[in-house]
This record gives structure tokens, C-alpha cells and sequence, in this order.
């Protein structure tokens, strides 16, 4: 810990405090989340059954992810599953665009623009309001 010029105690560096393995933690119990329901569905993200929607995994999972979005948005609040799943389908997603397992690795990609996704216009959208 170090003083500053009025002799106030500053914060330790973050590492000092545990935040390195917390980091580290919630990647592990993510990444766990991960394995089991990929091998509880059957691996159906990557490899769908295709009975109604024959969109491709991309679409597929920002579907997901907006449909989280949506009920957060209409105040279904944030709850641990909402947010453990949104962390999954974005790691998803970020594997999804970097191709199929046997693909040339790459040491570094840029992080995923989410918001270069382009959405429908307002006025390509359904109207559900009700007549009259």
C-alpha cells in the first residue's frame, strides 16, 4: 500500500486483492458451464437438429442473444441465469466467427463488434398493434 501526498492510503493494485483469481474463477466456472450443456444438447448450436428454423449459427445465436436482451429490456430484471447465459452465447458467438476447430488458429483476434450487426429497420418490423 503507498501513501499519497496527503498521507490517504491509496488502493492496493487489483492483483492484491484477489480480483486475478475471482478473473480467473468465473472463467473456469464458465468455461465448465460451457462443456456441460454443450454435451447435455447434444452439441446443438453447432450442429442442429433444423426441424423449424434453418437460420445459420451466427443468426442463430444473436436470436438467443437478443431474445436475453429483450427480457431484460422489458424489466424481467438481470438474474444469475440471464447472465451466465448472455457470457455463454457471447463466447459462442466469438467461436462461431472464428470458423470451424479445424481452421488455421489465429495468436490473436480483435474483439467481435456486436454493434456493427446490422438490426431491422423500424419500419421492416411487424406492427402488432391492433387496428382501431
Amino acid at each position: 500500500m503507498t501513501k499519497n501526498s496527503d498521507s490517504r492510503d491509496t488502493e492496493a493494485p487489483a492483483d492484491s486483492r484477489g480480483v486475478r483469481a475471482r478473473i480467473v474463477q468465473e472463467c473456469d466456472a464458465i468455461k465448465e458451464l460451457l462443456l456441460s450443456k454443450n454435451e447435455s444438447y447434444g452439441n446443438s448450436i453447432f450442429d442442429p437438429m433444423r426441424v423449424f428454423s434453418k437460420a445459420d449459427v451466427k443468426e442463430a445465436l444473436l436470436v438467443r442473444i437478443d431474445d436475453k436482451l429483450s427480457r431484460v429490456a422489458r424489466g424481467k430484471g438481470i438474474s444469475e441465469d440471464t447472465t451466465l447465459d448472455l457470457i455463454g452465447y457471447l463466447i459462442l458467438y466469438r467461436i462461431a466467427v472464428a470458423g470451424p476447430p479445424d481452421a488455421e488458429p489465429h495468436p490473436f483476434r480483435p474483439p467481435i463488434d456486436l454493434f456493427s450487426v446490422s438490426a431491422p429497420r423500424a419500419e421492416s418490423r411487424w406492427d402488432w398493434r391492433v387496428p382501431g
